[in-house]
C-alpha cells in the first residue's frame, strides 16, 4: 500500500515539473533557439517516459488508455510532424486522465501551470531574458502596445492565463478563479489579444444558459454542426480568397490567418486524404487538422467531438470543450504543452472509460 502511494505520488510530482517544463515551449527563449527548444522537448520525452514507466510498474494503465496508447505510439512511428504533435498531446493526456476527478491533484498541477507562467513573467520583469512590445495600429486590437512578457507572442501569454482561469472555475475553486479573472483582465489589456479574451467571455456565457436544459441540446448541435462545416469553408471559401463577407473583411479581422491557411492549402496540394507530410503550421487548429491531417485525421475529430458531446453532461466541462472548439478557429490549441489541451484529452478518455469500462479509479 505505501509503495503504491508512493508510485502515485511520484507520479503527480513528475507530471506537474512536466507541465512546468512545457510552459517554457511557448517563450521567446525556447522557440527562437534550436537548442533550447530541443533541450526542452527532449526534457519532455524524458518525463514521459519515465511516468510511463512508474504506471506500468503500479499496474494503472487501464484498457481505454492502451488503446490510446497504441495510437500514438502508430502516429509517432509515422515520423510524420502534424501526427507527432497530436501523439504528444494524447499522451499526456492518458496520465491526467488518472487525476480527473482528484481536486487535490488538478490543484496541484494548476499550481505548476501558475508557477510556470510566473516563472517566465519574473524573468522577463528583471529583464534576464529580453522582452519584446509589438506595435499594433489594427483597428480590431484591443491595445495599441502590445507586450509579450517574453512569451512567443502577446496572445500566448494572455491564453496561458485564460487557460487556468476556466480550468479553475470548472473545478470550482472560487478564489483562485476571482484572483487569477483580476490578472486577466489586466494582463489582456497589457497583451491587446482579443482571442483569449473572447473564449473566456464565450465560456462564461455558455456556462451563465448551461442551466437551462434545451440550451445545452443546442450547443451540442450547434458544436458538431459547426466542426462539420469547417473543412467546407476552407475548401470553398478560404482556398479561392473570398472572405469579405456580410461588408467584412475576415481576413483582416482575423490578423490574416485566413490568407496564411489559404497559403498552407495550395503548398499541400490542396485537400488530401490521407495526413500530409509538412513541417508548416498554421494559427488554427482546424486548419491544421484538415489540411495536414487530412480528410481520414479530421473525420477521427468530428467523431471524437461527436461522442465527447454525447457523452458529457457536465456543465462546467461542456462549456469548457466549446471553448476549446472556439479558440481552435484562431489557435493552434492542439498540443500537449497546455494543460487545457491535456484535460480536454484526459476528460474524453474518462468519459469513453465510465460508458465503456467502468468509472476510472482517482489518484
Amino acid at each position: 500500500m505505501g509503495n503504491t502511494l508512493a508510485l502515485k505520488a511520484a507520479i503527480l510530482i513528475l507530471f506537474s515539473i512536466y507541465i512546468y517544463v512545457a510552459g517554457f515551449s511557448y517563450t521567446a527563449l525556447v522557440a527562437n533557439d534550436d537548442f533550447a527548444s530541443s533541450v526542452s522537448t527532449y526534457v519532455r520525452i524524458f518525463l514521459l517516459a519515465l511516468i510511463f514507466l512508474l504506471m506500468g510498474i503500479q499496474g494503472e494503465v487501464k484498457k481505454i488508455q492502451l488503446y490510446f496508447l497504441v495510437f500514438s505510439a502508430f502516429c509517432i512511428i509515422t515520423m510524420n510532424p502534424f501526427l507527432i504533435v497530436v501523439a504528444f498531446m494524447i499522451l499526456p493526456g492518458v496520465i491526467f486522465s488518472n487525476f480527473i476527478n482528484n481536486k487535490k491533484a488538478i490543484n496541484t498541477v494548476i499550481g505548476a501551470s501558475i508557477l510556470s507562467f510566473f516563472s517566465i513573467f519574473l524573468l522577463s520583469y528583471f529583464d534576464i531574458i529580453d522582452t519584446k512590445i509589438l506595435i499594433d495600429d489594427g483597428e480590431f486590437t484591443l491595445s495599441n502596445l502590445r507586450e509579450t512578457f517574453d512569451f512567443n507572442n502577446p496572445n500566448a501569454a494572455s491564453m496561458y492565463i485564460a487557460q487556468i482561469l476556466m480550468i479553475a472555475i470548472v473545478y470550482k475553486n472560487k478564489l483562485l478563479s476571482i484572483i487569477l479573472f483580476l490578472f486577466f483582465v489586466w494582463i489582456t489589456l497589457a497583451t491587446g489579444s482579443r482571442t483569449p479574451f473572447y473564449a473566456v467571455v464565450f465560456f462564461l456565457t455558455l456556462l451563465l444558459f448551461s442551466h437551462f436544459h434545451y440550451f445545452n441540446k443546442i450547443i451540442k448541435i450547434g458544436s458538431i454542426l459547426f466542426v462539420a462545416i469547417v473543412p467546407f469553408i476552407i475548401k470553398i471559401y478560404i482556398s479561392n480568397g473570398i472572405w469579405h463577407l456580410f461588408g467584412f473583411d475576415f481576413n483582416h479581422i482575423l490578423t490574416y490567418r485566413l490568407s496564411i491557411i489559404q497559403n498552407l492549402y495550395h503548398t499541400n496540394g490542396g485537400v488530401n486524404f490521407l495526413p500530409h507530410y509538412s513541417i508548416e503550421f498554421v494559427d488554427s487548429g482546424y486548419a491544421n487538422l484538415f489540411l495536414n491531417g487530412g480528410v481520414v485525421f479530421y473525420l477521427l475529430f468530428l467523431v471524437f467531438c461527436c461522442t465527447y458531446v454525447k457523452y458529457e453532461n457536465n456543465n462546467y466541462y461542456l462549456s469548457f470543450f466549446c471553448a476549446f472548439l472556439i479558440i481552435l478557429i484562431s489557435e493552434s490549441f492542439i498540443t500537449g504543452n497546455l494543460i487545457f489541451s491535456i484535460l480536454i484529452v484526459a476528460r474524453y478518455i474518462y468519459l469513453l472509460n465510465f460508458r465503456f469500462f467502468g468509472k476510472l479509479s482517482d489518484v
